[in-house]
């Protein structure tokens, strides 16, 4: 037996206007997976049952009929239009990103089924916050791009905390999906249960994390490979566009090449340029095919290099599994096997 923490017959209303309409959920879905659990268990102690928490993550992917997207489609395609006329009149930088793998995003809060999730209060659809966005885009220039000064950093992000304070030159704006979005079921499977219970005053070899103890699988929500979402950066000032500018092009590179959101280490969150087919990111099971060599084509930024046979090149583009690279010390310019070329 489940309960629900609300007021008699508020749940039974939620669930009847939560419900699909031509492939899409008619309801908020962030408010319906936030507020309206009902896999209590009967004293509130937690959900109900083995599968409890898998299944309210499922209430959101799919219907008894099927899967539906999340997210209003005349709402989104609306706030999209008047945002991109807003940054143009301030001369400013609109990108348009489609996501080559699965994105998750506020994982880290509180939720019953142990991880949470960001979701735009108004729109009801996954979105990165533009602190979020601009604390990615500050990384990949600190430690990434060429011929960039702690003063550029200083200038376009503002200093660090701790020191002299003053905004940044340029302002990101949250990042939205800019239609209907299909999310799905992720778990992840945790196996260090001794150690993350054990007392830290007692502890032993016993607890330590190792892979002999049993797994705990640990469900949770993303949002599908495939979607398409808007990114918005305005200048401070008139004379700040040429900062905005910048900061455009190191944020196509670090969506590309660093992903954004939760569980980028195992490939999630990797964007391309929405202008062209979806593409494959080689480093993530989940990415969208490509049909054709010529979409699964991707310009390397200008500083990547590694080695081919002991020889330092500089890759040019990723084609597939293969990569264009032009060796330093002779010019020659060759196709290579990605997994040929050492980082």
């Amino acid at each position: 037996m489940t309960r629900t923490p609300l007021y008699q017959g508020a749940a039974a209303e939620a669930a009847r206007q939560f419900q699909p309409s031509k492939g899409v959920w008619s309801g908020n879905a962030g408010l319906w997976y936030d507020k309206f659990c009902n896999q209590w268990a009967i004293d509130f102690s937690g959900l109900s049952g083995e599968n409890a928490k898998r299944d309210w993550v499922e209430s959101v992917v799919r219907s008894p009929a099927g899967p539906v997207k999340t997210g209003p489609a005349t709402l989104l395609a609306e706030h999209a239009r008047r945002r991109e006329a807003l940054v143009t009149r301030q001369e400013g930088q609109i990108l348009a990103m489609r996501l080559d793998s699965r994105f998750a995003t506020g994982l880290g809060r509180r939720h019953p089924v142990e991880n949470g999730f960001a979701w735009n209060h108004s729109l009801g659809v996954p979105y990165l916050a533009g602190a979020g966005v601009k604390g990615l885009v500050r990384a990949w220039a600190t430690f990434e791009a060429e011929g960039v000064t702690p003063a550029d950093i200083e200038r376009i992000f503002g200093p660090l905390p701790g020191e002299r304070l003053h905004v940044g030159s340029v302002i990101f704006l949250d990042a939205l999906p800019t239609a209907p979005v299909s999310m799905a079921v992720e778990v992840m499977t945790p196996h260090t249960g001794p150690w993350n219970g054990a007392d830290p005053d007692t502890l032993t070899l016993n607890d330590a994390p190792a892979d002999w103890n049993s797994p705990n699988p640990v469900p949770y929500l993303v949002m599908e490979a495939g979607a398409v979402m808007q990114f918005a950066i305005l200048p401070r000032t008139r004379a700040d566009t040429l900062d905005a500018k910048q900061a455009r092009d190191w944020l196509c590179e670090a969506l590309s090449w660093l992903g954004a959101g939760a569980k980028t280490a195992i490939g999630f969150g990797r964007f391309s340029p929405a202008e062209s087919a979806a593409g494959t990111d080689p480093v993530s099971p989940f990415a969208v095919s490509r049909t054709t060599a010529s979409r699964n084509t991707r310009t390397a930024p200008a500083h990547q290099r590694g080695f081919v046979d002991g020889e330092e090149v500089r890759i040019l583009r990723y084609e597939g599994d293969k990569a264009v690279v032009e060796f330093v010390e002779t010019g020659d310019v060759e196709t290579v096997e990605v997994k040929e070329i050492v980082f």
